[in-house]
């Protein structure tokens, strides 16, 4: 049995094709391009599990896109799974993705923990060993740092990256490239050190960027998809 998983971000769709509960293919999906080119397995596909934390128009490219399956599930956030308890008072507005990263990662490891996800924006989650969330943080990730200083500053207009040397820069480029590299660097490192005795579990595009492979850190490659299919299958988690 083929099942189809999707994580709809803010920039891209990331999407798995899972048969027998081994993924078989996976690909990535850049918003901007025509949604009837967007090319994913959904022939043989039975089921697909959907997380989106995108726009209408993206979430309509993407029914269109799963028209023939007939077994559509879309996670929404809750006030709890299982023994997780999610810290929002208004808990449908913590973002799902948020949302199924903590349960993917307290279902992996049932302990304190600090979860850290490097995307579009990079965002912090804490919790504790009984499962109950304390809240966390978002920040911008390095891709809007570097969009921001582009579109507001006319002078600096160019196609930026990533520049890990830490040293001062001895040009614009150099200087506007580590400094974003540094506070992004320096965020996550922070809010890490605050949970020094917790486990930190880390997902997303731009962890290795940052991180490298730093045995510090529990990497999880596809933490919201495992999440996803924790509750769409709703397995439990103690």
């Amino acid at each position: 049995m083929k099942e189809l998983d999707l994580d709809a971000g803010n920039s891209g769709l990331k999407w798995r094709l899972v048969e027998s509960g081994r993924v078989i293919d996976r690909g990535i999906i850049i918003y901007g391009a025509n949604a009837q080119k967007w090319s994913m397995p959904t022939k043989g596909a039975c089921r697909a599990f959907v997380s989106s934390v995108s726009s209408k128009e993206v979430d309509d490219a993407i029914r269109e896109v799963l028209k023939d399956i007939k077994d559509v599930f879309w996670a929404k956030t809750a006030s709890s799974y299982g023994s997780l308890v999610n810290a929002y008072a208004d808990y449908a507005s913590l973002g799902v993705d948020r949302w199924l990263a903590l349960i993917a990662a307290y279902s992996k490891y049932p302990e304190d923990l600090c979860v850290i996800d490097c995307g579009t924006a990079v965002t912090v989650d804490y919790v504790d060993k009984f499962g109950v969330h304390k809240g966390g943080y978002i920040a911008p990730g390095g891709a809007l740092m570097l969009k921001s200083l582009n579109v507001n500053t006319a002078a600096l207009k160019g196609t930026y990256g990533y520049d890990s040397e830490l040293i001062p820069g001895s040009s614009t480029r150099e200087c506007i490239e580590r400094g974003v590299y540094y506070m992004q660097k320096a965020f996550v490192l922070s809010v890490a050190r605050r949970c020094a005795e917790s486990r930190i579990v880390c997902t997303g595009g731009g962890v290795k960027a940052l991180l490298g492979n730093d045995e510090a850190y529990t990497y999880v490659e596809d933490l919201v998809l495992d999440g996803l299919r924790i509750v769409a299958n709703a397995v439990p988690v103690n």
